[in-house]
């Protein structure tokens, strides 16, 4: 499908957690732990469950999506965006904006850009200053 986004949230939790306890009840007494987990959905959101809890399990593990990606996603995976375990609220549309802007290339010169204001239809102008790549 050429031309189409698709963006996929898998979330990594503790299978101690509510969140792993709600989304597979029944199969976190089934063994082995291949055979179901990755399946459950909570929303949009792929649910992983990781064998113990947060603080089991030693930082190199939990921060194995944010330094290592290419060794959980396949190779056709062109952008990952690591959240940390706190607490983040953020859409898709969101998220796809924040890849968009990862993407900028550098300003090098002051750019004009026209906006106009939905309820007044006003039209302003800005000035972007010149930016670095922002990568």
């Amino acid at each position: 499908m050429a031309g189409r986004t698709f963006f996929c949230k898998v979330a990594f939790v503790s299978s101690s957690s509510a969140l792993a306890k709600t989304i597979y009840p029944n199969e976190m007494k089934k063994t082995p732990m291949e055979e179901w987990n990755g399946t459950g959905k909570s929303g949009y959101w792929i649910v992983v469950a990781l064998p113990g809890d947060h603080y089991s399990m030693p930082e190199y593990e939990r921060s194995m999506a944010k330094l290592s990606p290419t060794k959980l996603f396949s190779d056709s995976v062109e952008k990952a965006m690591y959240v940390n375990h706190q607490r983040v609220i953020l859409s898709t549309d969101q998220a796809m904006g924040v890849m968009r802007h990862m993407e900028m290339t550098a300003r090098t010169k002051t750019v004009k850009k026209t906006v106009v204001d939905p309820d007044t239809k006003e039209h302003s102008d800005i000035y972007l200053q010149p930016q670095p790549h922002r990568h």
